[in-house]
């Protein structure tokens, strides 16, 4: 019924990583010659820096989602919310794979979905605060997201996923409340 890959518009965190890796590789270099007290200063601080560029091109830049909104095998007998919510991570070919499935969830689990913004973000956190959470966000510092809240079996967690109107607008179709 429903699938987009979801691909990150991440500027900022190209130019974030190449510039905390320069100043990384710098500090190291800065801190070989010896010319600068506190040497271990220097360097700690330059690993520090390679290891968050990594990790920003590893979270954001490498990272693509897929979303699939489908009809359940055996939907006819279900009915209503007989679909499933399914997000597959996309990257680098690992074992033959190019994608894994990350989150598969009924919609009739889905209790709520809603935009976290600015605005909201501390009474999200607030309400977010015993749930697990699981976030499927590519974007950096995104200025807006999508939470999905899912109780399954007593169990309550907490999808953040990056902002888009067409899956807001697909969930919402199939019944799932928007707050």
């Amino acid at each position: 019924m429903f699938k987009k890959t979801i691909e990150p518009k991440n500027k900022g965190a190209k130019i974030s990583a190449l510039l905390s890796f320069i100043g990384g590789a710098f500090m190291l270099i800065l801190s070989s010659g010896g010319t600068i007290p506190l040497l271990w200063l220097a360097q700690m601080l330059g690993i520090s820096l390679i290891t968050y560029s990594t990790y920003v091109v590893s979270a954001y830049i490498f990272r693509r989602y897929t979303v699939i909104i489908e009809s359940m095998s055996g939907a006819a007998e279900d009915g209503e919310g007989a679909y499933d919510f399914i997000i597959y991570e996309l990257g680098p070919r690992r074992n033959g794979k190019t994608e894994i499935k990350v989150c598969d969830v009924s919609v009739k689990h889905i209790d709520f979905v809603r935009v976290v913004t600015a605005e909201n973000k501390k009474e999200v956190a607030r309400d977010r605060k015993n749930k697990d959470r699981y976030t499927y966000d590519a974007q950096f510092a995104a200025v807006r997201r999508l939470e999905i809240a899912i109780t399954n079996g007593g169990e309550v967690a907490s999808i953040l996923f990056s902002y888009d109107e067409e899956l807001l607008r697909a969930l919402v179709s199939i019944g799932v409340k928007k707050i």
